[in-house]
Order: C-alpha cells, then sequence, then structure tokens
C-alpha cells in the first residue's frame, strides 16, 4: 500500500483497523519496521515524511509449529506403520483387508 506522510520532516503513524494479532511483520520501502499496537487492539506503524510502499506479511509462528508437529506425526505413523508390517512378514500372520 502506498503512503503518504506529512513534509514537515516528522513522522506519521499508519493505522490499520485489523486486530494485532502475534505474527505481523511489516516493511517500508522494502525495510523492516516495528509492527505497534494502537488503541490496544489494531495494528499500526511509523512512517517517515514522503511517499512510502508500506508493506504487511502475516507470518504467525503458531503455524510454523503446527506444521513441525504435523511432520513428525506423519512420520511417527509411518515408521509404526512399516513396524507393524515388517513384524507381521515375520510371524507369518495373514494381511488384514
Amino acid at each position: 500500500m502506498r503512503k503518504q506522510a506529512g513534509g514537515d520532516g516528522g513522522l506519521a503513524i499508519h493505522v490499520l483497523a485489523e486486530n494485532a494479532y502475534p505474527g505481523w511483520e511489516a516493511t517500508i520501502d522494502g525495510q523492516s519496521a516495528e509492527v505497534l499496537t494502537a488503541y490496544t487492539s489494531i495494528r499500526a506503524v511509523c512512517v517517515p515524511s514522503g511517499e512510502h510502499i508500506v508493506e504487511w506479511r502475516f507470518n504467525p509462528r503458531i503455524y510454523w509449529l503446527g506444521v513441525a508437529l504435523t511432520l513428525s506425526a506423519l512420520i511417527l505413523v509411518g515408521i509404526a506403520l512399516s513396524r507393524l508390517r515388517k513384524a507381521r512378514s515375520l510371524t507369518g500372520a495373514p494381511p488384514q483387508a
């Protein structure tokens, strides 16, 4: 989003009326910027005077934790199934359909 801030050399606060959930990242002209919380619950970022491009990206850590746990669980299930098949083939038990 393109933002025009005041021309007096000061800062402007760019406020978005969306919840400030953990995981939001902001850049101003490609440079990382500190994400602030305005009015106790919405996102904001300080923008220097002049015309700038402000980009927001949602990258929550909990999402990546969920991906890691899911992949770990799938690997463990694969190992368990592999061992179960191997044990059945060694004991001569008939395969179940």
